[in-house]
């Protein structure tokens, strides 16, 4: 996952992340922080993190939150991208 905002933890440093997931009000994983991105570019600063030993049934509910959000992030770029001419 990449997480953005807040401070930024070490690259290497076990993390746990707090997720609000569909049908739970929380969830907590557990994960390692794979490498730091500072700079802007197209991401946000932010930090990836490598998840650790997810219950089948969490890990299901965790990607189809993923999804979701995916999706949502595609569609918000396409709305910068396309415009309808009159």
């Amino acid at each position: 996952a990449y997480v953005s905002g807040g401070e930024l933890p070490e690259e290497g440093s076990t993390v746990q992340l707090r997720l609000s997931l569909p049908g739970n009000d929380q969830c907590l994983f557990d994960g390692s922080v794979l490498y730091i991105n500072k700079a802007a570019g197209r991401l946000p600063p932010g930090a990836a993190i490598r998840f650790r030993q997810i219950a089948p049934d969490t890990a299901d509910l965790l990607r189809r939150k993923v999804e979701e959000l995916l999706i949502s992030d595609l569609l918000r770029e396409q709305e910068r991208l396309f415009t309808f001419s009159p």
